[in-house]
């Protein structure tokens, strides 16, 4: 019988009594758990000297003001990529939660230990597999109106289907006056709206009713134009609508409206990469930089980029004085083609269709190798998952080695957000 580690580091008496309790429950017979003192720092020690196990769960220390996402970024970069990280503490905040989250960790459990909860959390982490193939979420938003950011948005939807060999999903988020439709030439009359409205029923079959497919990689979720409609959206069913369509597709691509509302925070702090497209003018730089400091305070353990958009013949400001003033580095410069946008807005097709060999296509296949090198799964992953099953249909879903590849991206090129 194939067993698997269990590595828990705890550091009260109550903790270890309770998780002593959990591990006698038959359904977790086959983890074979190692009950070790101490926290962060014992873990990190550990697996400098040696490999990390399939599963480990730390008990913090919240009241000491403990820095739990920057401890979690530490250890990762001790550990093996198939590793999955439970952490239990006293904290009670709804934001820490998700912010650990997007960072890989598999569960946060709060103290006082209950045994069945332990059991709960680690056979939903072992036993569901659709978790790890969830999809990825990338938000595009303007640094202002009418910069091109939902062109790139669609364009870069089609490019990372195909660079990645997946499918894609793009979600038109400007109930007003939303044109994604109009980009792929595509006439109807449901959308975004039926899919907040309905977020829990979204399944393959419910796309296929909702959404638009443009080819047999490519969907749209539109927002047919509807004036009467004040656009606003629920951001706790906005939320709910993209966790089940990261179910759906490899790629959920926001198209983020320019406008600044709690439903529109709340889709760029739950994506896993937000890219802000800047154009070159003074109220894009003023906007650009205010954009970068929020992302940088409210998504400080994850990735941000930010895509220059211009830099043809006369731009206002010169892309390196426009950077120099942000004191940043562009993840990618998009630069100016009328000819090929021209074209495909004719035809309702794609730039990469009409003009593959175009600057602009290039540039976006080069972005879309980036965030597939960034956000795509680590391969040592189905090495890793292969080796921890616990038996039966259980298996690895939550890697947090995952957390590496964002590490190593926001290291790369753009702002580490």
């Amino acid at each position: 019988m194939l067993r698997t580690q269990a590595h828990c580091f705890l550091t009260t008496t109550a903790t270890e009594a309770a998780m002593a309790a959990a591990f006698q429950d038959r359904r977790l017979a086959r983890l074979v758990p190692t009950l070790l003192p101490g926290g962060f720092a014992a873990a990190e020690a550990r697996y400098a000297h040696e490999p990390s196990p399939p599963l480990i769960i730390i008990e913090t220390d919240a009241d000491s003001g403990e820095d739990l996402p920057g401890r979690v970024v530490r250890l990762a970069e001790c550990c093996d990529a198939g590793s999955n990280l439970i952490l239990l503490g006293t904290a009670n905040d709804i934001d820490l939660y998700r912010r650990l989250r997007r960072q890989g960790v598999a569960d946060y459990l709060r103290l006082p230990l209950e045994p069945a909860r332990v059991v709960e959390a680690v056979q939903e982490l072992f036993d569901d597999p659709a978790r790890a193939a969830r999809g990825k979420v990338v938000a595009i938003i303007g640094a202002k109106g009418g910069c091109g950011a939902s062109t790139i948005a669609c364009n870069l939807a089609h490019m990372l289907a195909n660079v990645s060999d997946g499918d894609a999903l793009l979600v038109d988020l400007d109930l007003a006056f939303g044109a994604g439709d109009l980009m792929v030439n595509i006439d109807t009359s449901v959308g975004v709206r039926t899919a907040l409205g309905e977020a829990e029923r979204i399944d393959d079959l419910f796309l296929q009713r909702v959404a638009v497919r443009y080819d047999e990689r490519l969907q749209l979720l539109a927002s047919p134009v509807a004036l009467e409609d004040e656009g606003r959206i629920d951001p706790d069913r906005l939320e709910i609508m993209v966790e089940a369509l990261r179910a759906q597709a490899r790629w959920v691509v926001l198209d983020l409206p320019h406008q600044w509302t709690a439903w529109g925070q709340r889709a760029l702090r739950i994506a896993d990469t937000v890219a802000v497209v800047a154009p070159l003018d003074l109220p894009g730089l003023r906007n650009t930089r205010n954009l970068m400091d929020w992302l940088s305070a409210e998504r400080a353990e994850a990735t941000s980029h930010l895509l220059v958009m211009g830099g043809g013949a006369a731009p206002m400001i010169e892309v390196a004085e426009f950077l120099r003033t942000l004191g940043l580095t562009a993840t990618a410069q998009l630069p100016e083609d009328r000819d090929a946008l021209r074209v495909a807005s004719s035809a309702g097709k794609m730039i990469a269709e009409v003009r593959p060999r175009s600057r602009l296509s290039l540039a976006l296949r080069d972005y879309a190798n980036l965030l597939v090198a960034q956000l795509a799964p680590n391969p040592r992953l189905a090495t890793a998952a292969s080796a921890s099953h616990l038996g039966g249909s259980l298996r690895s879903a939550r890697p947090f080695g995952w957390l590496l590849s964002r590490l190593s991206g926001r290291r790369a090129g753009g702002m580490g957000g």
